[in-house]
């Protein structure tokens, strides 16, 4: 009787997936199905955080501020015609953002091939070229 190695009907049949790999597959299924029913919000988010985001602030009386998100709100403020004073508060557009979203959109662009060269190099080059060249002819 053989005391080890490969057995005919042993293991797990090919093709099949393990108990492990299945739960993984159903978190992620959980996770983007999540994802998909928020999509055009984050992207939205996305786009904004690439533009460069503002926020609103009301000044309220007690001393605190609140962020204003009505539209109408904002214009009465600005005109002057609200209670209190307001603050905008900005950030600067994301590179990162703009990156990030350029290339889950139109793929991610290929790296152009480096003509780093030295001149000095090409220089000794040319100039072994040349020597050679004309010890050719003259010989």
């Amino acid at each position: 009787m053989s005391s080890g190695g490969k057995r005919p009907g042993a293991g797990r049949p090919k093709g099949t997936l393990g108990k492990k790999t299945i739960e993984k597959h159903r978190e992620l299924a959980a996770v983007r199905e999540m994802v998909m029913e928020r999509v055009g919000p984050m992207v939205e988010a996305q786009i904004q955080n690439s533009i460069g985001i503002s926020h609103f602030f009301k000044h309220l009386a007690n001393g605190k501020f609140e962020r204003v998100t009505d539209p109408d709100e904002i214009q009465t403020l600005l005109n002057g015609e609200g209670e209190g004073s307001f603050h905008v508060f900005t950030k600067d557009p994301s590179v990162q953002a703009f990156a990030d979203l350029m290339n889950r959109t139109f793929g991610k662009p290929e790296e152009a091939m480096s003509m780093d060269v030295s001149v000095n190099v090409d220089e000794v080059i040319l100039a072994r070229l040349v020597a050679g060249r004309k010890r050719a002819s003259e010989a």
